[in-house]
């Protein structure tokens, strides 16, 4: 072959394979999204069957990146798979519970962004209930407020009733914020509409603790 050839056939050889590869790539990203969502499910599956696999063979805090990584793998590239929920809520809990400070402002995100995609989950809970345990823990009382003060919102306004769990919470962030009739208030219907609940007796709790702060004033 002629020499002045192979230079030119080398250059659009491995060229061909460069764009061939990135092709592939773009279209492999493309059909993930594309896929039904049963298939995004299978997929998902796939994945999750890995973060298993790396939570049993190696020390949880050593794969803290690698559950992310995965976790975030399956809410960005199976959106529509029916595991995306569950995916938002495991890595909050890794952010609040495994970290060590907690990561709350990477789980602040994902709960924003997971109300917008499933304002109606049962899962939504269960996020609020672990993001509020970080707050009481961390004694931020204003996050706790707006946390729970649209549930309180759609109680006043529209008659939906709230867990006792979120009065409480709610409650709970009016008296340490100093507003004690609003945090009576809560305790008080808490008491009433949710009787022979840990939250009424700890209700019962809190109001003598008022009445003693007024008599002491």
């Amino acid at each position: 072959m002629n020499k002045t050839l192979v230079l030119p056939l080398a250059l659009l050889f491995f060229t061909a394979i460069f764009i061939s590869g990135a092709a592939s790539e773009t279209i492999e990203k493309i059909d993930s999204k594309e896929l039904s969502a049963e298939m995004q499910t299978q997929k998902a599956m796939e994945v999750f069957e890995k973060i298993l696999n790396l939570t049993e063979n190696s020390p949880r805090s050593e794969v803290l990146p690698k559950l992310e990584t995965e976790y975030l793998r399956i809410i960005k590239e199976y959106p529509n798979a029916s595991l995306v929920p569950e995916s938002y809520w495991r890595l909050v809990l890794i952010y609040l519970n495994d970290y060590d400070p907690p990561v709350t402002e990477k789980a602040e995100a994902l709960y924003g962004d997971f109300i917008k995609k499933f304002p109606d989950s049962t899962l939504r809970s269960l996020l609020e209930e672990a993001l509020s345990k970080n707050y009481v823990l961390a004694l931020k009382w204003e996050k706790l407020l707006r946390l729970y003060t649209p549930v309180i919102k759609q109680f006043i306004e529209k008659g939906k009733k709230p867990k006792a769990y979120e009065l409480f919470m709610y409650s709970e962030a009016k008296l340490n914020l100093g507003d004690l009739k609003e945090a009576e208030k809560g305790y008080k219907i808490i008491i009433d509409q949710f009787i022979d609940t840990p939250e009424a007796r700890e209700s019962k709790k809190r109001l003598e603790m008022i009445k003693e702060k007024k008599t002491a004033n």
